[in-house]
C-alpha cells in the first residue's frame, strides 16, 4: 500500500458516510472527494479489505462496494501491519480534490455533458485555463470530446453519471454550493493596515523621508550608535515602501477580479434573453463589485476575453453582444435534452461477494 492509497482511503472516511450499506460506485466517490478514478477504484478495494465490505459486479461491468457495517474499524493484527505509518494528506492536492468535486458537481448537474461556459459559470476563469482543466478532467474520468458542425465542443463524461443512489439526477446541499454562480462570491479585500510607526506617511513622499535619513547617516559627527539607528530606520522605511506597493499591486488584481464577475454576471443574464449589453450597464457591472468605475479599456479587455464583439449604435454609443456564448449555450441545451436517464442506473447485478446472491440491485 503507498502513500496516496493511503490518503485516499483517509479522504473516503471522512467525506463518506451515507449510503455505504446500500452501496457506492467509483463514479459515487469521485463526486464527492474529487479523486480520480484511478485512485478511487484502488481505495475503495483498500477498503473493502479493511472494513469486510462487498463487492457486486452489474451486467455492464460497473463495480458497486457495499459496506454493510458502515467505515467502521475491525482491527487485525494483519491490517495493522499495514498502518504503522499515518498517511499525509501532502500527499493529496486537496485544494486541487476541492476544486474538482465543483466540477464533478457541475457535470452531474448537466446530464454527463458540459462545455467552457459551464465552467465560466462557477469559476470565473480564462477560457484557456478552463480548456486545460477539462483536458485533466477528461484524462482523470473517461471523458470523450465531440465537435459539432457548428464548431462547438461539448465534453462528454457518461461515466460519472453512473450512481447507486435512489434518485440519480438529485442534487444535494453539497452540490448546490458547489453550483452556485461565481458572481455570488465575490471576494473580499483583505486588510492591509499596519500600525508602525511609518504607516501614516503618503508613500509618494516615503522616498524623500528614505533620502534624508541616508543624508544624515553620512554626517561625520555621528556616533556609532546613532548610525545604526538611522540604519535601522531606513530599513523600516524601506519595507513600508515595498509593503505598501506589494498591497496596492494585489488590491488591484482583487479588484479586476471582481469586477470581472460582475461583468460575467451581466453576460450570462442578457444571453438567456439574447440581447445586447450596453457599456454602461457593463460598467455599472463592474462597479457594483469591484466598488470601482472602470474605464473603457478595462470594458473592452473583458469584453475581449469573453468571446464578445462590439457594435455602435445611431448616437455613436458601444453596444455587445456574445453570439458563440449564446450558440454554446444553446447547442449544450439541446444536447442534454438528447440525455438519457439510463446512462445513470445500474444493470443488473451478475456477481456478488456477499454470502446471499442477488439477482438485482
Amino acid at each position: 500500500m503507498n502513500d496516496i492509497e493511503k490518503a485516499s482511503m483517509r479522504l473516503i472516511e471522512q467525506n463518506i458516510t451515507t449510503h455505504l450499506k446500500r452501496g457506492i460506485t467509483v463514479a459515487d466517490v469521485s463526486a464527492r472527494t474529487g479523486l480520480s478514478f484511478e485512485n478511487a477504484n484502488a481505495a475503495l478495494h483498500r477498503l473493502v479489505y479493511k472494513y469486510n465490505g462487498h463487492i457486486s459486479v452489474t451486467k455492464n461491468g460497473v463495480l458497486i462496494f457495499s459496506f454493510p457495517n458502515g467505515l467502521k474499524t475491525l482491527w487485525s493484527i494483519k491490517y495493522l501491519v499495514e498502518l504503522l505509518r499515518l498517511p499525509s494528506d501532502d500527499y493529496l492536492n486537496l485544494n486541487k480534490l476541492q476544486e474538482r468535486q465543483k466540477l464533478i458537481a457541475v457535470i452531474r448537474a448537466n446530464r454527463g455533458r458540459i462545455g467552457w461556459t459551464d465552467i465560466l459559470r462557477v469559476t470565473g476563469l480564462e477560457k484557456e485555463a478552463i480548456e486545460r482543466i477539462l483536458a485533466d478532467l477528461m484524462v482523470q474520468f473517461d471523458g470523450q470530446l465531440e465537435v459539432l458542425e457548428n464548431g462547438v465542443i461539448v465534453y462528454h463524461f457518461v461515466a460519472l453519471r453512473k450512481t447507486a443512489r435512489h434518485s440519480p439526477e438529485k442534487i444535494t446541499k453539497q452540490d448546490k454550493a458547489y453550483l452556485k454562480e461565481i458572481w455570488h462570491e465575490k471576494i473580499q479585500l483583505p486588510n492591509f493596515s499596519q500600525d508602525t510607526i511609518f504607516s501614516q506617511i503618503p508613500i509618494t513622499v516615503i522616498p524623500l523621508v528614505l533620502f534624508t535619513i541616508i543624508s544624515l547617516m553620512k554626517n561625520q559627527g555621528l556616533d556609532a550608535s546613532s548610525r545604526i539607528a538611522l540604519g535601522l530606520c531606513s530599513l523600516l522605511v524601506l519595507g513600508e515602501y515595498f509593503f505598501r506597493a506589494h498591497n496596492r499591486k494585489v488590491s488591484e488584481q482583487l479588484t479586476k477580479r471582481n469586477g470581472r464577475y460582475g461583468i460575467i454576471e451581466m453576460v450570462f443574464q442578457h444571453i438567456e434573453m439574447s440581447d445586447t449589453i450596453s457599456e454602461k450597464k457593463l460598467m455599472k457591472a463592474y462597479e457594483r463589485l469591484a466598488k470601482r468605475r472602470p474605464s473603457h479599456q478595462e470594458i473592452v479587455h473583458e469584453i475581449v476575453r469573453l468571446g464578445g464583439s462590439a457594435m455602435l449604435d445611431c448616437q455613436e454609443k458601444f453596444h455587445y453582444c456574445f453570439a458563440e456564448l449564446a450558440q454554446e449555450i444553446r447547442v449544450l441545451k439541446k444536447v442534454r435534452e438528447s440525455a438519457k436517464i439510463e446512462e445513470t442506473r445500474l444493470a443488473k447485478i451478475i456477481f456478488t461477494s456477499k454470502n446471499k446472491f442477488q439477482s438485482q440491485f
